[in-house]
């Protein structure tokens, strides 16, 4: 069953997603992520919508996953529907063993909101919903292009990008980061900390989102020519995820030693990234880095012991960074992430570990009179 595997470690707090359902008191709710940015005003599609009281919801296929895009779903708040899709999600079978199972032996995977609402919506059928074509203006006013140009806020950016992919994202970045500043300034009396705040206030021309890699002179007849690289500035690369219990994973830092890994959510799940040293001899021996575990921020640990920034502009946050780790490493070591899963322990270990440490050492008597 579906709750069971959250239980095993699946990211539930997606499905808070599911709450807009419940926003009764408007008449439409729609869905969005963060690197959603609307072109224009939507009342061309909201008035029919809002006029047609047989419609529920519009939706778009994303092109990269198949699957439906969260980043701009317009519904009719409904408990009832809610109701449905709560009872749908702790009942449907779900296995993603193979590739043709998933949800109801659908290939639908993803325990996330994203997974099961494409489940909900293309394979349950409910009446009213209507799946809009991605391309069709009349219907869909937005840009979302976390698949070609990545997430404004990761600082991304693609050296094999051709002249007009890079001028099509840095378009879109800049008028994402615009959008999001005039927000704040119209209607956030205290400012959140964020890592705009970073950008230099005198360079209004600052290619936000490639902060790690350019700046741009504002000319926007130039080509790629006009970015040159800012050393000050790092990039944030799309985060890494852990394996499950028992891996050992060699990840690479990027330019200025940056590495950004997703927070453990399992509550008896432990992460650590290592440096490992002498690599494949027999004096092999790994020097600790960093951990998250059950569900908290990623950490530092000693003799290295980085700063880990978790103040990413996602809610919740999900993923941490740290920069200026040590890149230009030997031939003989590599980074690792390595997994760790506790197994749930016995009444009889716990008043063990209890004893261990507050007596000078339980016999097995003591222990079973403790648990009793």
């Amino acid at each position: 069953r579906a709750l069971n595997a959250i239980e095993r470690g699946g990211n539930n707090r997606d499905l808070m997603r599911f709450y807009a359902y419940n926003m009764t008191t408007h008449s439409v709710a729609i869905m969005m992520n963060f690197d959603t940015l609307f072109t224009t005003a939507l009342d061309s599609v909201l008035d029919p919508f809002i006029a047609d009281t047989t419609a529920k919801s519009i939706y778009t296929i994303t092109t990269d996953e198949n699957k439906v895009n969260l980043g701009n779903l317009i519904i009719k708040p409904d408990s009832t529907e809610l109701d449905t899709i709560i009872n749908l999600y702790a009942t449907t079978v779900y296995d993603e063993t193979t590739t043709t199972t998933g949800w109801d032996g659908t290939s639908v995977t993803g325990l996330d909101a994203e997974g099961f609402l494409t489940y909900y919506l293309l394979h349950n059928s409910p009446a009213g919903s209507t799946q809009a074509a991605a391309s069709s203006s009349s219907l869909i006013q937005s840009f979302h292009t976390n698949s070609q140009c990545g997430l404004p806020w990761l600082c991304h950016y693609n050296s094999s990008w051709d002249t007009a992919t890079e001028e099509e994202c840095r378009e879109y970045t800049q008028a994402w980061y615009e959008r999001r500043n005039h927000f704040f300034d119209v209607n956030w009396s205290n400012r959140p900390n964020s890592r705009l705040q970073n950008i230099p206030s005198n360079s209004s021309d600052f290619f936000l989102g490639y902060c790690g890699y350019s700046y741009y002179d504002g000319n926007t007849n130039n080509t790629s020519s006009a970015y040159t690289n800012v050393a000050t500035y790092h990039a944030i690369p799309d985060p890494i995820s852990c394996g499950t219990a028992g891996s050992s994973e060699t990840v690479t830092l990027t330019t200025g030693g940056a590495i950004s890994l997703y927070t453990v959510t399992g509550s008896e799940d432990l992460c650590t990234l290592v440096l490992v040293n002498e690599v494949g001899t027999a004096d092999e021996y790994i020097t600790p880095v960093g951990r998250s575990y059950s569900g908290h921020d990623w950490e530092g640990q000693n003799p290295m012991n980085p700063t880990f920034d978790c103040s990413s502009d996602e809610t919740p946050t999900t993923y941490c960074f740290a920069t200026n780790l040590p890149s230009a490493i030997t031939t003989t070591q590599e980074y690792r992430l390595v997994s760790y899963n506790r197994a749930a322990i016995t009444p009889e270990q716990d008043a063990s570990r209890f004893l261990i440490k507050s007596t000078f050492g339980p016999t097995r008597q003591d222990v079973n009179d403790f648990v009793t």
